[in-house]
Order: structure tokens, then sequence, then C-alpha cells
């Protein structure tokens, strides 16, 4: 590569390998900013969801509320019994299925918890 190129490429879009992933760092960069899409559409949908359960039981004032407080006080238990009540009330799931959706959160975060446990113990 000239050193006129190289001089305008940015150092983050050189193909450096990661050891690690054996990748480009262009290609780990881009997984990321993928998988991080990917959470906040999920994210969004589970916001939609809520505002959708919360609205079939309580109404369009309450569900704007429910969501809107999720927001302001950074808190996800409002979103999440909005998301149970949304896929089993007005989808027509199964308690379980609703269930697993609206908590999914937790098949990530209970792993880790017996992780912190068991490594407490350890020390």
């Amino acid at each position: 590569m000239s050193d006129k190129i190289r001089a305008l490429w940015p150092e983050s879009h050189s193909t450096k390998v990661c050891p690690e992933m054996k990748y480009s760092v262009t290609v780990k960069e881009t997984i990321e900013n993928t998988m991080v899409f990917l959470m906040l559409v999920y994210a969004g949908f589970m916001v939609y969801v809520a505002y959708l359960g919360v609205e079939f039981h309580w109404g369009v004032i309450w569900a704007l509320v429910i969501v809107g407080s999720a927001f302001v006080l950074r808190s996800t238990l409002p979103v999440i019994v909005g998301a149970f009540f949304g896929a089993s009330d007005v989808w027509g799931w199964h308690w379980s299925l609703a269930l697993l959706f609206a908590f999914s959160g937790l098949i990530f975060l209970i792993p880790t918890f017996i992780l912190f446990v068991i490594k407490g113990l350890k020390h």
C-alpha cells in the first residue's frame, strides 16, 4: 500500500489479524455492531409488546405511563410485565412461552449468577 493511501486509511480499517478471533479487525467490529443493532431492535420490540399488553388490560393512558416510567426510572420490570401480558393475552400464547419471551434476559442472567456464586464460594 502506498504512503498516501495509508495516510488516508484509518488504522481501525487495516487488515491486522485479531489473534483470538482469527478475523480482521473490521469483521470483528462489524459483528459487534450487528449484535448491538439486533439487541436494540429486540429491546424496541419488547417495549412495543409491553405497550400492547398494558394497553389491552388498562388502556392507552396507562400503557404510555408504564412505557414512559420504564425509560425515566430505568427499570425493566414494567416492560417485562407488559411483554408477558402482550404475549399471553394479546397474542394468545401459552403462559409458559409468554414467560420465556418476557424473561428472556434471565437466560443469560442465571448462568452468570451461578458462576458468581461459585466464584465467591471458592474464595
